[in-house]
């Protein structure tokens, strides 16, 4: 008999920590009038690192870094 087959693992799920600080970010947006129709538009234009939300630095043809770049280019500062 093997134990611990077939049961559920019941761990509680880790909250992320950029959940929260996307609600703020996009409350903030939801504010003012259009606010949404705006939201939708510049979201992708940021990024969270964990501990706040930043805007992307892009390249020079002004397309936004993927997360990996922003990622690396983070590390790099540190």
């Amino acid at each position: 008999m093997e134990l611990g087959r077939n049961k559920k693992n019941k761990r509680k799920k880790k909250s992320d920590p950029c959940d929260a600080l996307w609600a703020e970010k996009k409350a903030l947006y939801l504010e003012k009038p259009g606010g949404e129709q705006e939201w939708n538009t510049e979201k992708d234009e940021f990024y969270c690192d964990g501990t706040k939300i930043i805007l992307r630095e892009s390249d020079d043809a002004d397309v936004p870094f993927t997360d990996e770049q922003m990622k690396k280019q983070n590390g790099k500062k540190n």
